[in-house]
């Protein structure tokens, strides 16, 4: 499942997150019960977020996490 849209971020990284939390709470709530990861791509172009997520899901390390996490 995947959705690209623009985000208004008002140079601020809250309304960002803000933004990634309202769009992945519905859609991981429509999974049900299998567990999933979250990968998320922020770029210029439509291109270069899925090429940054995409890196993001091979090169991931599961052992370190942000505090945003």
């Amino acid at each position: 499942m995947s959705i690209t849209q623009r985000v208004f971020h008002k140079h601020s990284v809250a309304v960002v997150i803000d933004e990634i939390v309202n769009r992945a709470i519905p859609a991981v709530s429509q999974l049900g019960c299998s567990p999933c990861t979250l990968a998320i791509g922020i770029g210029r172009s439509q291109f270069e977020a899925t090429s940054l997520m995409m890196e993001a899901m091979a090169k991931g390390d599961f052992g370190i996490q942000s505090d945003f996490e």
